[in-house]
């Protein structure tokens, strides 16, 4: 099903995801599918067995469903204008990131696709390494609180 159009079957060529319009972002798991449209929501769909669909269930789906009920630090993001004075890289990321630009007292807040915070740590001064290793692929968002400034990143992991 994470194809998202409405079959179970493979296909070796592309295929259009069922009802699905306006796709600025998608990212695909070992056996799931979202795509986050221009309007701010999120769909996802295929394989579920974890609750990775973010839908409140463990049920597969073989279409896109709106994930409910986001955190409002995933709606709230927006361009930061002093971001380009920190970087966030590799992104798309394989297990390590480095946050480059971090000063003393930062705070590093990894959050999922659906707002549930998956890790927190201090900032190691001006480079913060991070092992996400045992983070499962999808889209992520990395928030950086640095005294009264709040950096915002999206990250995806293959």
């Amino acid at each position: 099903g994470q194809l998202g159009n409405l079959s179970n079957a493979d296909s070796n060529i592309p295929v259009q995801v069922s009802g699905l319009t306006d796709v600025v972002e998608v990212a695909a798991g070992y056996a799931h599918s979202m795509a986050l449209k221009s309007d701010g929501t999120l769909w996802t769909w295929g394989y579920n067995n974890l609750g990775q669909l973010g839908i409140g269930s463990y049920e597969n789906n073989n279409y896109p469903i709106q994930v409910e009920d986001l955190c409002p630090v995933i709606i709230a993001i927006e361009e930061n204008q002093e971001v380009s004075k920190m970087t966030v890289y590799p992104n798309p990321f394989e297990n390590n990131i480095t946050i480059q630009g971090t000063k003393g007292h930062a705070v590093v807040i990894l959050y999922s696709a659906t707002g549930k915070e998956i890790m927190r740590q201090k900032a190691f001064g001006n480079t913060t390494p991070l092992s996400l290793e045992d983070v499962a692929s999808g889209i992520y968002f990395l928030e950086i609180n640095q005294g009264d400034q709040r950096f915002c990143f999206k990250i995806s992991k293959p």
